[in-house]
């Protein structure tokens, strides 16, 4: 085997289970943020024992690795389109513009942890455009069900 290949699967290793930043908890229902003690604890407890942990009882971590937001046991891969705006509007017509932090979110984390991170307090409409098959979509989304996924409101049948 080459050294070099050697070192980064080391790298790696380190990387996905002593490296990773623990940022919520969360099932079918509820989005948890855990203590800023229990964040550092985890920080030295190998990532994979307690995502198998979680698992059990069917909760998912969403973690930051590389500076990208992942969940755990997700078996679908999806692939959003390249996103050029993306607005959440509020119940008080307050626009946040997440254009430029939403390419740090894997697809499939809920709607409802970004809406949590940059402290909205309702999710009223969502403003997308983005490119497909080399056309711009302009799609203006009214949220009732914040329990999505960031991939779905790309689908036509939210």
């Amino acid at each position: 085997m080459n050294k070099y290949i050697l070192l980064l699967r080391m790298h790696n290793f380190i990387t996905n289970n002593f490296n990773v930043k623990i940022c919520a908890i969360c099932n079918k229902k509820k989005i948890y943020i855990p203590w800023c003690i229990c964040k550092m604890i985890c920080r030295y407890i190998p990532f994979a024992i307690i995502k198998n942990f979680l698992y059990i009882f069917n909760y998912h971590l969403i973690y930051i690795t590389n500076n990208i937001y992942n969940i755990t046991n997700t078996s679908d891969i999806h692939i959003t389109p390249i996103i050029l705006k993306f607005k959440i509007i509020d119940d008080n017509n307050n626009e946040f513009d997440l254009s430029s932090s939403i390419k740090y979110y894997s697809p499939s984390i809920p709607l409802k942890f970004i809406i949590k991170q940059n402290k909205i307090n309702k999710c009223n409409t969502i403003i997308l455009n983005y490119l497909n098959n080399s056309k711009i979509i302009s799609k203006e989304i009214k949220i009732n069900n914040i329990d999505i996924l960031i991939y779905q409101l790309f689908t036509n049948n939210i």
